[in-house]
């Protein structure tokens, strides 16, 4: 079930569309299940869990630039360390994860960033953000483990369990 999702979500990537581009979507979909599986052995979010949710990691790492299957690995990984930063359930854990892009591009948000000096899009569009794991290391250089910044850098209390966790 997991895989379906994922593979809807690729399937209606320009890249991957089409029975032309049939074999590169099976390998990006065995990359990202072979990761995930690897995930669950490790962590709390179980693989009967991203069963129900896959669809919502999925869905928000189309937001950043770079491979599809990086960005769903890297998600996939916030779920994982959401569960460390406070969410109670894979539910949680899920919406953690999915709710980051959508939360750090919000006006107020972006001009807390700006103020910081750090830039969160990949291109001058801002299309497409950065990878999750960029912006990361960039917010621990800029402020480290500092609670406050982080309760003004990733503002809500849903997605900022992920990066709570990553702490």
């Amino acid at each position: 079930k997991a895989a379906g999702m994922v593979n809807a979500q690729l399937s209606n990537m320009q890249e991957f569309k089409g029975p032309e581009n049939a074999e590169k979507r099976a390998e990006a979909l065995m990359d990202i299940m072979r990761h995930v599986t690897k995930q669950t052995a490790d962590g709390s979010v179980e693989m009967e869990d991203y069963a129900r949710y896959m669809g919502r990691i999925a869905s928000a790492a189309q937001n950043f630039a770079g491979p599809f299957s990086k960005n769903v690995g890297t998600l996939g990984a916030l779920s994982q360390l959401a569960m460390r930063g406070g969410a109670t359930n894979a539910t949680e854990a899920t919406n953690a994860a999915q709710n980051l892009p959508r939360d750090l591009m919000k006006a107020t948000t972006l001009k807390k960033w700006d103020a910081a000096g750090i830039n969160l899009f990949a291109d001058k569009g801002k299309t497409k953000m950065r990878g999750m794991e960029e912006i990361l290391i960039d917010y621990l250089r800029k402020f480290g483990g500092d609670k406050a910044a982080l309760a003004t850098m990733f503002p809500n209390s849903s997605s900022s369990r992920a990066v709570r966790g990553a702490m």
